[in-house]
């Protein structure tokens, strides 16, 4: 709809001024200097403001993991204050040599102690729990207080703080699972992005209060994320494989040379050329790409943005030439 859910008598803005109006609002600037870009009154850009703002925080899905502590008086006290949950001081590792930046930055974040770990949850859920009780005082119809308003984005970005420390203290072992998954149909980068976003997930669904490591759960739900995406692909590659488990690794480790490495990945290549022949031309594309046929292996995504189709799309025409080239072979 071109006008707000609560829109200001007699005047009307379409989405695109009411994105620019909250856009300046969220970057700090001044109501008159907002007014004069928009072509709009002071007054006006004020009422529609305090609209916008409270149809963006309505809209808003708060889901939290409710204490009973949560309810108790002094509960504000015991668990906002809790000094223990800022970043602690962290003795900067030496990067490993040679690695990408994203890897080598990992070695940066501060883990969590088990006490800082449940600790920061409970915080994370309380905020969460006290935005909830909040929100229900919205009404943008007969408008909101500036005071309720300020306090709704404060907790909002409180949360956003403490959900931020809860992920970075755990990208690392969404890398560790993310390794141990990886393959040449499924490169690490692709498995770690999937992970990511299945930790942020876990995060939001962790109860803390069952007293159990939060890196626990978060296994289960990235390993059960993870193995939707992979464990059919590299079931099917293993049918082009003579059963050695190492070609499933993307990169050499100590236990496999990288002449072996090239042995087996040109077993698979010398197989699906039997193939090709049986296959769609799209489909012959999509596995030459992603096995290096004729080049460098690529992703999922770069495969995608050459064929103009998504990255979800280039999956499911791999697997279904895999299991062409599967049944083929057998």
């Amino acid at each position: 709809p071109e006008d707000l859910l609560f829109p200001v008598s007699g005047v009307r803005l379409d989405a695109k001024k009411r994105k620019e109006l909250l856009a300046a609002h969220q970057a700090g600037k001044a109501k008159a200097e907002t007014a004069k870009a928009l072509g709009l009154s002071r007054r006006l850009v004020a009422s529609y403001l305090k609209k916008l703002r409270a149809e963006e925080l309505l809209r808003t899905d708060v889901e939290y993991c409710y204490d009973p502590l949560f309810d108790t008086p002094d509960a504000d006290k015991m668990i906002l204050d809790d000094r223990a949950l800022e970043h602690p001081a962290y003795k900067q590792k030496e990067e490993p040599q040679n690695a990408p930046a994203y890897f080598a930055n990992l070695s940066h974040l501060p883990p969590l102690k088990r006490e800082e770990e449940k600790a920061l949850f409970r915080k994370y859920n309380y905020i969460k729990y006290k935005f909830a009780e909040m929100q229900k005082s919205l009404k943008p119809s007969e408008g909101d207080s500036a005071k309720l308003l300020a306090r709704l984005e404060e907790l909002a970005a409180e949360a956003s703080k403490c959900r931020d420390r809860l992920v970075e203290a755990n990208l690392r072992l969404v890398v560790k699972l993310a390794r141990h998954h990886s393959g040449p149909l499924v490169g690490i980068n692709d498995l770690i992005s999937e992970g990511n976003l299945s930790l942020l997930r876990a995060v939001e669904k962790f109860d803390f209060t069952r007293g159990t490591r939060f890196s626990t759960y978060a296994t289960w739900c990235v390993v059960k994320h993870l193995a939707r995406v992979v464990p059919e692909e590299n079931y099917i590659i293993r049918a082009f494989t003579t059963g050695a488990e190492q070609v499933l690794e993307v990169q050499p480790d100590k236990t496999v040379s990288e002449f072996e490495r090239k042995e087996n990945l040109a077993h698979i290549r010398s197989q699906l050329d039997k193939v090709m022949e049986h296959l769609t031309g799209r489909e012959r594309e999509i596995l030459s790409r992603r096995f290096g046929l004729s080049g460098a292996p690529q992703t999922l995504e770069e495969i995608g943005d050459l064929l103009g189709i998504t990255r979800e799309r280039v999956r499911q025409l791999e697997t279904r030439a895999l299991h062409k080239a599967a049944d083929i072979i057998r």
